[in-house]
């Protein structure tokens, strides 16, 4: 009788410890596959293209077009920069050609040495209305006031003086740098997107990997094309 009593509390100890070793093991590799999940789920597209629209498109960068056009270009630019001025009639034109169907954005990225001061001075037009009238007529003027081997900076105050602007609040503008703000920011967020020279396009969050101007098309019909789907 004590040796068959011995047998069964024998057979409950043993029975006890495999169910907390193995509850002790369940536990751990529930531990592990949580990690693993973490580690190797996936990025979710959406939230990645989110991400980089929350970087692409400000509240305060001058825009063009309807906010619900199917297609929207994103311009990195710097109004010193000779590629961005030779490139701008390509802009004009695509923009008059798809017009009513492209939003326009304009980001600064300030590569040269007078690029933040023509940046606050086309901020500063904006103020009173006349931003495209300035992008214009500086980057028609750029060999005036940003010839690289000669620049004379202080030209820009005059030549955008012929928009009519109020220059003693244009000049205050400018001095105080009361736009820097948004071109700091605007350099910040290009160099996390991986902008490295100007001009830098993004059509509907893709970057433009040939500037050149039927590639810059063909892209765009594309573009529209897919949101015809």
């Amino acid at each position: 009788m004590k040796k068959n009593l011995l047998f069964v509390l024998g057979i409950l100890i043993l029975a006890v410890g495999i169910f907390y070793l193995s509850g002790k093991f369940y536990s751990n590799q529930k531990k592990e596959t949580e990690v693993i999940t973490k580690i190797e789920q996936p990025q979710n597209k959406s939230s990645d293209l989110n991400d980089k629209n929350s970087l692409l498109i400000s509240t305060y960068s001058p825009s063009m077009g309807p906010t619900d056009a199917p297609v929207t270009i994103v311009e990195f630019l710097d109004p010193e920069c000779e590629s961005c001025r030779a490139f701008y009639p390509e802009v004009k034109n695509i923009l008059n050609e798809y017009k009513g169907q492209i939003r326009f954005i304009v980001r600064y990225m300030p590569f040269h040495k007078n690029s933040m001061l023509a940046a606050n001075s086309l901020e500063a037009a904006r103020d009173q209305g006349k931003y495209w009238e300035a992008l214009d007529l500086l980057f028609k003027t750029q060999e005036e006031w940003g010839s690289h081997s000669n620049p004379q900076p202080e030209k820009i105050e005059k030549i955008l003086s012929t928009l009519g602007l109020e220059m003693k609040t244009f000049r205050e503008t400018v001095k105080k740098q009361k736009h820097s703000w948004k071109i700091i920011k605007d350099r910040e967020m290009g160099e996390e997107l991986g902008v490295r020279g100007t001009p830098t396009f993004f059509i509907n969050g893709k970057i433009l990997e040939n500037l050149d101007y039927m590639f810059f098309k063909a892209t765009i019909e594309e573009s529209l094309s897919e949101n015809k789907k």
